[in-house]
């Protein structure tokens, strides 16, 4: 069961920055605690891991429409609370028939922003409005398939460094425990997989030389960005007891918005899209009707220092 967070929603009260997708968080999250989500979740086969092919590509989920919509009106209500800005246009679009929420729903978890900026320019707003809106509404889908996936990923030997469910980058790594156990972690599904200790989850490079970290000197051990001069890739690593809840996956990423910031001052940056091109059709469930989606395949800085290795 999805926890709600107690700290995502004193971060969309208290922390000016990152308050408005803190917020939008806090509302999926709650949206995906309510029953019903696993249903449209087909079961998932096994042996696609094996072939390197994320267990998503080619399936069809379904979702009802009109549950879809509500979410979305509910991102762009607050979207536009926290941004003080008139998105009148984007909620006139959300409400109409003719929108199709499931297409939007399946271009924001294939990552297609052709589709998204096609769009946002038939109602004249902002692309990446319409992108946050529909990215953080794919939350309590892709949750549902994480879960569903778990039991798989966990017995997997899946050695690539985009997400085994959805094809995600990992949004951080977990330094888990003692051991110091690299383990992947997917914002979309929290999926958690085995990373690859002293090698880019990128691009490979195990060059000792060409990977680094960037750290405050005070927080060495628990937090760092982890960059590789080779792809000029950079992923935030957290010290933690043991897996981090999906709430508190998402806010260990606000929480740590410095290191982001340090990282692209250094040059750094994360890859675009997704990891693998990756094709899933949404389709209405039985009972509403017919709208189906096919998309295919995407602080304060003193003190920081990079480290070798």
């Amino acid at each position: 069961m999805v926890q709600i967070s107690p700290d995502l929603e004193r971060l969309a009260r208290e922390d000016s920055v990152v308050a408005p997708l803190a917020a939008l968080q806090a509302i999926a999250l709650e949206a995906a605690a309510e029953p019903g989500w696993d249903t449209g979740v087909p079961a998932l086969g096994q042996n696609s891991l094996a072939d390197g092919t994320p267990l998503l590509h080619g399936l069809t989920l379904t979702v009802d429409r009109d549950r879809q919509r509500a979410l979305l009106i509910r991102l762009a209500d607050a979207l536009a609370r926290h941004r003080g800005a008139d998105l009148h246009t984007l909620t006139v679009l959300l409400r109409s028939e003719s929108f199709g929420p499931l297409t939007l729903l399946a271009a924001s978890l294939t990552q297609d922003t052709a589709t998204v900026e096609r769009l946002a320019d038939e109602v004249e707003i902002e692309s990446a409005v319409l992108a946050v809106v529909a990215h953080t509404s794919t939350l309590p889908l892709l949750l549902a398939c994480g879960r569903r996936a778990e039991p798989l990923v966990r017995s997997a030997a899946w050695s690539e460094g985009v997400c085994p469910v959805c094809a995600a980058w990992p949004t951080l790594a977990e330094i888990r425990g003692l051991a110091r156990d690299l383990v992947l972690r997917c914002g979309r599904c929290a999926t958690a997989w085995k990373g690859e200790q002293g090698a880019c989850t990128f691009c490979g490079n195990q060059d000792h030389q060409t990977l680094g970290y960037l750290a405050a000197d005070q927080e060495r051990e628990s937090r760092r960005a982890v960059v590789c001069d080779a792809c000029h890739g950079y992923l935030k690593t957290m010290a933690t007891l043991g897996a981090l809840a999906p709430a508190d996956l998402l806010v260990r990423d606000l929480q740590s918005l410095e290191l982001d910031m340090a990282a692209l001052d250094g040059g750094y940056e994360r890859p675009d899209g997704l990891g693998f091109d990756l094709a899933v059709t949404i389709e209405s469930a039985p009972s509403e009707p017919d709208d189906r989606s096919t998309a295919s395949a995407s602080g304060d800085r003193r003190g920081w220092r990079r480290w070798l290795g």
